[in-house]
């Protein structure tokens, strides 16, 4: 298994935010846990971590509007450019191309290897026309389509297991029949469900829970699934943020050895069956200290354990 290949976007980290009168600039958790994870993962035997850098950016026209496109390069119109809820700044569209590179490099290298890893968001509340939920890019439908349009596999599974519906990777690829998603989560938000249809497709499979006890049952059901399907590549997005004290999720009662169990069972059904990319969900701290949210503004610490 190892060493594990590990793909991380330039200028991903540069990337910033700022509160809301703009006093105060900081980095979002997605963008810290990457960038944590990178440097730690880098002095590991056991990983192979390569920095991807890539001008090219006509694979994001495979779903994203050129209208959207052209408003992440220029920051204009702001509202557009920031529908996602990150401001506009000149590295964020190039760190969002580098993104997907680093995504299809790692699928790529799963194929060969049958398993990877990109340090970065997998973007699935983006769709074509806009961002949301800090997902400005849908790198995810955005690799898929790639792998799918370059004839490089023709049979893909997305197991999406962030505490949050991935409405835009459904909304990107639910008419894609060689794609099955596979989906469990506990929140969503009526402006992602009223884009999309009452009545999903066969190739889509969402289940809403908010019982660990029937996390799992579903969990064990879907990989069961995924094995029958025994397609090309799966996709796996890795949500830490069902951790019962995330701070934007939390599932009650998931804690720290329910993620390990929630590994072990994914990489027991289907590791050496099928190749894996693995990338990178929510998860977000929560702070028991209020006093806590603006000091990590100015001095961020390195996440805690369960965001490993």
């Amino acid at each position: 298994m190892y060493p594990v290949t590990c793909y991380y976007p330039k200028l991903y980290d540069t990337l910033v935010h700022h509160n809301a009168d703009k006093t105060i600039t900081y980095q979002l958790d997605q963008i810290e846990k990457t960038k944590w994870l990178y440097y730690k993962l880098k002095t590991s035997p056991n990983y192979d971590t390569q920095v991807v850098n890539s001008s090219d950016d006509s694979v994001l026209n495979l779903c994203h509007s050129s209208k959207y496109l052209n408003s992440l390069k220029t920051g204009k119109p702001q509202p557009l450019a920031e529908t996602s809820g990150l401001i506009w700044q000149k590295n964020l569209y190039p760190a969002h191309v580098n993104s997907v590179w680093s995504s299809i490099k790692s699928s790529i290298s799963a194929l060969n290897k049958n398993i990877s890893m990109t340090l970065t968001s997998g973007g699935h509340h983006a769709v074509a026309d806009r961002g949301y939920g800090f997902n400005p890019i849908n790198t995810i439908a955005l690799t898929t389509k790639y792998l799918l349009t370059n004839k490089i596999i023709n049979n893909i599974a997305i197991l999406d297991l962030d505490v949050h519906l991935g409405n835009g990777t459904i909304e990107l690829l639910q008419h894609t029949s060689n794609i099955h998603i596979f989906d469990i989560y506990r929140y969503t938000k009526p402006e992602w469900i009223t884009r999309l249809p009452s009545t999903l497709p066969d190739n889509i499979r969402v289940y809403q829970t908010d019982s660990t006890n029937q996390y799992f049952k579903q969990l064990e059901s879907y990989l069961a699934q995924i094995k029958k399907l025994n397609p090309g590549l799966v996709i796996y997005h890795h949500g830490v943020d069902v951790y019962k004290n995330d701070r934007y999720g939390g599932i009650l009662k998931f804690s720290e050895e329910k993620i390990h169990l929630r590994e072990r069972l994914l990489l027991k059904s289907l590791y050496r069956h099928v190749p894996i990319m693995i990338i990178l969900g929510g998860g977000y701290v929560k702070y028991d200290n209020p006093s806590l949210t603006t000091s990590r503004k100015k001095h961020p610490p390195p996440p805690p354990h369960h965001l490993l």
